[in-house]
């Protein structure tokens, strides 16, 4: 007999609004990451952390991002202080995970999901995706994107904002 174990995902949809409707509509910074493997997130270094998500609670509802320190390939030493918990359903402010020195600030809520096999990924304006092999042939281990019309802040006077049009950056 055949079994095909499921892989699950934490899925971050980007908002305008403190609420998560689309009444502003989607926009701004993105992520999604594979459940119960540890991966290094960040997509610079010195920057990168080992993470691991462990769902749980009611019905897989409670999503848990535990950090590890960057000599922690294992994910076994566990910084209970940096602990994260997001509900499923949940609409909170845009963490920042990816290199917060390529990508600062940007100010937009997200709506937290836990998806159990997604048939795919969201096509937005810009994706970057690691896997765990250099095929690329992998679920892969996590992802962020963002949408256009993204603004990044940079202090209180600079900002840039991203457009893609037809596959080219404006």
């Amino acid at each position: 007999m055949f079994f095909v174990e499921s892989v699950y995902y934490v899925e971050m949809t980007p908002y305008a609004d403190y609420e998560c409707t689309t009444e502003k509509g989607e926009g701004g910074v993105g992520y999604g990451f594979i459940v119960g493997e540890c991966f290094e997130v960040g997509n610079y270094a010195p920057i990168l952390n080992y993470s691991m998500i462990t769902i749980g609670g009611d019905d897989n509802g409670t999503a848990t991002f535990h950090q590890y320190e960057y000599s922690d390939s294992t994910c076994e030493q566990a910084n209970s202080l940096n602990d994260v918990t997001y509900q499923s359903g949940g609409c909170y402010n845009a963490p920042n995970y990816a290199d917060s020195n390529m990508y600062p600030n940007v100010y937009n809520y997200v709506l937290v999901t836990i998806k159990e096999n997604p048939t795919s990924m969201p096509p937005y304006a810009f994706k970057f995706t690691q896997y765990s092999d250099s095929n690329c042939a992998t679920y892969p281990q996590w992802y962020f994107f963002f949408t256009n019309d993204t603004v990044f802040h940079y202090d209180s006077k600079d900002y840039s904002k991203f457009y893609c049009d037809q596959g080219e950056r404006m």
